[in-house]
């Protein structure tokens, strides 16, 4: 056990960069449309189509010591509404639901525990009551889209890292 002290004492610190691609698995939930006061709320079902269009994925850069490890990441999640109803002819946010995030990771026992902070920066696109919408606008002409998201995100990658 001395050894594995003082091999990590010796390298204690490590980078990391990681890249992955996987696929997305939405919870139904609500989405509120507001066009010039009226308001439609839709039992939404998403699908995330990982390879068409823009590609999903993530990455992460990553400092680690022992037993704790500090990240910037990037997830490039995508929605397609799959049961669009009037006002909502079609939408999608496909060129990015994406999610900046700085991590706080543990170790213990083969397991990472991740806690994330971060921010969401949606670009629809999609057509609503006859309208274009996007990319880059979540507000319409007299209106507004409330996009939320729950999804159970399953990832794969590759990385590289360095001890120091």
């Amino acid at each position: 056990m001395p050894r594995v002290l003082s091999a990590q004492s010796a390298h204690g610190e490590t980078l990391a960069a990681e890249l992955f691609t996987g696929v997305a698995f939405s919870l139904r939930t609500p989405l509120v449309v507001d066009l010039a006061g009226e308001r439609h709320v839709i039992r939404a079902h998403w699908s995330t189509r990982p390879f068409e269009d823009a590609p999903y994925y993530s990455y992460r850069v990553a400092r680690a010591s022992v037993g704790r490890e500090l990240a910037a990441e990037m997830l490039h999640h995508k929605l397609y509404l799959e049961n669009p109803v009037p006002p909502i002819d079609r939408l999608e946010v496909s060129h990015g639901y994406n999610e900046p995030m700085f991590d706080v990771a543990t170790r213990a026992e083969g397991f990472h525990w991740r806690f994330g902070i971060g921010l969401v920066i949606a670009h629809p696109e999609g057509a609503i009551a006859g309208r274009e919408v996007g990319p880059l606008r979540t507000r319409l002409a007299r209106g507004s889209l409330l996009v939320p998201n729950v999804a159970l995100h399953a990832l794969g990658g590759l990385g590289v890292q360095r001890r120091w």
